[in-house]
């Protein structure tokens, strides 16, 4: 066990990839096994029924469509979007904290030039005296 924690911890940015793959799988096998199971029920008990099946076939045909875009855009989180996004919001991190290290950089600059005009102040009063 402990073993797996620390590959976890190496890992760790592959690991969290790796577990969101394994989601969308788990996702993907309960969506077939669902849907299949409606579907089979419409085509047992409902088919040959006129009004319960336009309300059920109705009912599973929108859990599909609704369930199918879930899934997609599932899919695309975990395969596709998230690599991409994960690098551009690092990009951004990466320049904000570059742009925060020139500005305290600049900052600290001005500092130390008014720390030494106020001393060079000092030692022209201290002169005139």
């Amino acid at each position: 066990m402990e073993h797996n924690k620390n590959q976890i911890s190496e890992y760790g940015p592959l690991f969290n990839k790796a577990k969101k793959r394994v989601n969308f799988k788990v996702h993907a096998a309960i969506y077939l096994i669902v849907l299949a199971i409606l579907w089979v029920i419409w085509g047992f008990i409902f088919k040959n029924s006129s009004t319960e099946t336009s309300i059920f076939l109705k009912s599973i045909l929108f859990i599909t469509i609704i369930w199918s875009i879930v899934l997609i855009a599932h899919y695309l989180y975990a395969f596709k979007w998230n690599s991409a996004l994960v690098e551009r919001e690092l990009q951004r991190m990466i320049k904000q904290m570059e742009k925060k290290k020139e500005n305290e950089e600049k900052l600290n600059l001005t500092e130390e030039k008014e720390s030494k005009t106020e001393l060079n102040q000092e030692i022209k009063n201290n002169d005139e005296l």
